[in-house]
């Protein structure tokens, strides 16, 4: 059985406590602290939870920190993986170039790809528990377009012997970014790699499409439903942490669209 999870939320919390939120696992990030996690916990302790840090490797690289804050989250999550962006750009290039259109120099693909993996492989040998790496959205047809190949994706997750955390919503940006097929994008990700699903409801900014983590639609769904025809991911997760209503219709939707996968 695919199990289904999600964000946490305070709209979440309202769901599990009026008993309709149709949920096997929940998501954290680093947006809560530890300490706020183990609290949630003792809430709800029949949940496992699960921990997404996406620029986790990026910033092993910077920020000594990260490592001894991943394995305080690590500890009060329990989590039987932890996730990562495949993101080769030092912490602050993605901010700049999203949201002020700044791209700062990057470095080649062969050295991007080099400390990637060797932080990868750094990280490996100090945690207990697999890492997945995810797919990225695309900032630029032309600019940090390494890190949406799905060749050197590919490349990647070979070398470094992960799992894959397949984002749809990342893809769907990407195609519209590169004005290609999503689907045929799709197609080229080593997809017989997936662990885990990540979907959301990317949003339409300047002719493109914007990983806004809206509610999903028609489009989103279906190609939900293409993707799990082609692949066995453990976990399906949906990255929304807003509104109530919006969150449970969702959820009913996805667990109809599991139970028959």
């Amino acid at each position: 059985m695919i199990q289904l999870s999600v964000n946490y939320s305070r709209g979440l919390a309202q769901l599990i406590s009026s008993g309709m939120a149709p949920i096997q696992a929940i998501e954290f990030s680093p947006s809560f602290r530890p300490e706020q996690i183990v609290a949630i916990r003792r809430e709800i302790p029949r949940l496992p939870f699960h921990f997404h840090h996406g620029n986790l490797i990026a910033r092993l690289k910077w920020d000594p920190s990260t490592y001894s804050g991943l394995r305080a989250y690590l500890a009060c999550t329990d989590s039987p993986w932890v996730s990562a962006h495949i993101s080769m750009l030092p912490p602050g290039h993605v901010f700049l170039a999203k949201y002020f259109g700044w791209y700062l120099p990057e470095e080649s693909e062969d050295t991007a790809i080099h400390w990637f993996t060797e932080q990868v492989a750094w990280l490996q040998k100090q945690v207990p528990v697999p890492l997945i790496l995810e797919n990225m959205p695309s900032l630029s047809a032309r600019r940090h377009a390494y890190e949406v190949d799905p060749l050197l994706i590919r490349r990647v997750l070979e070398v470094t012997g992960t799992g894959f955390l397949l984002d749809l919503g990342h893809a769907r940006v990407v195609a519209s970014v590169l004005q290609r097929d999503v689907c045929e994008y799709l197609q080229q990700l080593p997809l017989e790699r997936t662990v885990q699903i990540h979907v959301s409801g990317p949003r339409a900014r300047k002719g493109v499409l914007w990983d806004a983590h809206e509610p999903m639609q028609e489009d989103d769904y279906r190609l939900l439903e293409w993707a799990l025809e082609r692949t066995r991911p453990q976990v399906v997760t949906l990255e929304y942490f807003r509104e109530k209503a919006p969150l449970g219709e969702q959820l009913s939707l996805l667990a109809e669209i599991l139970a028959k996968a």
